[in-house]
């Protein structure tokens, strides 16, 4: 056996855990030394601390959870309920021609475009979960199907923030166009044939009202999963400006961080209308984490995850700024910046959103198709394994 000493150490080391631990002492130290410093920060500073928390709790309640919540449970029912693999069978040939994808991938796609950051991962995971997605195709997807939804960019960003719902548009605009493009640029040919991968017809579906309790408790889950992580990084947010100068360095970083919060102070401060459209498209480390939180099904590469958020904040600014100056959005939103002042975000609820609303609609329709499809029952109902059904005497 001719092994150096060198390599018998590499060997011996990979297989022992205790010495891959200690082989980063001095990353361990400074990671302990900032969680102390931080819970020491809570303990000494409780007024910054609970201001930060309350910023993050009316996000939540004003923003997140009416734009997010209804998104999440129709994402999780169409997956269960077989109205996934009923829209897929409609559009098979041209979503794999464009995107080498199941057709049964459009519904999480649709979701992402409509319902925001965290709904299409969770919707991603959900198809993964029923069989209608490889985890290989899961794990493309992630690239491209994490958008801000129009609730949020048309009335929240445009017209709460930038005082201009023709804003929010070319927003929305410049997201999607590089979530296709990203889509497209992303294309691979299909791992599995048609012939060895299960048609949709052989898919099992869960009853529907075994499937409507399981969406909602999902969504309950991964609500608060994504209202945690809000909360907590508008507490970090308020202590890095409670001790950090006033400047371009803080605010950049609080956008980078999380993105409802950064908008905000962005738009107060004037920045370009291509500089919110970046940090929009990279979607702030408060989004990344929510979606880590979503993800059960599909082991993610979160390397290439942040790459592509990274092109996805590129692209999405490229677009944005050549569509403002090529004209196509005219008069107002090149006088939003001059005569820009802040305005309640009480406007989210006073403003109508029309692509919300048939995005809603258009779900809705699919889970009725979803109703009629045939079930093929794969095992005990949710009730009957809880002992509420019908016991056989």
């Amino acid at each position: 056996m001719n092994m150096n000493k060198k390599t018998l150490c590499r060997s011996f080391s990979s297989e022992n855990p205790a010495i891959r631990l200690k082989a980063k002492p001095v990353f361990s130290l400074f990671t302990a030394l900032f969680l102390f410093s931080l819970g020491g920060a809570f303990c000494f500073f409780p007024e910054i601390c609970a201001s930060g928390a309350k910023n993050g709790l009316e996000t939540c309640l004003q923003i997140l959870i009416p734009s997010l919540f209804p998104f999440m449970v129709l994402g999780s029912l169409i997956a269960r309920s077989g109205a996934a693999s009923c829209l897929g069978r409609l559009v098979e040939k041209p979503f794999r021609l464009l995107f080498g994808l199941p057709g049964s991938a459009a519904s999480a796609l649709f979701l992402s475009m409509v319902g925001g950051y965290p709904v299409g991962a969770r919707s991603v995971d959900a198809l993964v979960e029923s069989g209608a997605l490889t985890e290989a195709e899961g794990k493309r997807m992630l690239c491209f199907c994490v958008n801000a939804g129009p609730a949020f960019l048309i009335s929240v960003v445009g017209a709460a923030y930038l005082g201009s719902p023709q804003a929010g548009i070319l927003l929305l605009t410049g997201q999607l166009s590089a979530c296709l493009l990203l889509g497209l640029l992303s294309r691979k040919k299909p791992a599995v044939s048609r012939l060895s991968a299960p048609s949709s017809s052989q898919r099992a579906s869960t009853p529907i009202g075994d499937a409507l309790v399981l969406s909602v408790w999902d969504a309950i889950r991964s609500m608060a999963g994504t209202c945690g992580f809000v909360v907590l990084m508008a507490t970090l947010s308020e202590f890095m400006f409670s001790f950090l100068p006033e400047g371009d360095l803080s605010l950049w970083a609080a956008a980078l961080g999380e993105v409802t919060q950064g908008c905000r102070l962005l738009a107060e401060n004037g920045v370009p209308l291509w500089c919110l459209s970046f940090v929009i498209g990279w979607g702030g480390f408060s989004v990344h984490f929510q979606i880590f939180s979503q993800l059960r099904h599909v082991s993610l590469n979160r390397k290439k995850f942040f790459l592509f958020r990274g092109l996805h904040g590129v692209l999405s600014a490229a677009i944005t700024f050549l569509l403002e100056q090529s004209g196509w959005f005219p008069g107002e939103i090149s006088e939003v910046f001059s005569s820009f002042t802040p305005s309640s975000p009480s406007a989210f609820s006073s403003v109508p959103s029309l692509a919300g609303s048939a995005a809603l609609i258009f779900t809705c329709v699919l889970f009725l198709i979803g109703l009629f499809q045939p079930a093929i029952p794969t095992k005990p109902g949710f009730f009957r394994q809880m002992g509420w059904g019908r016991r056989n005497r």
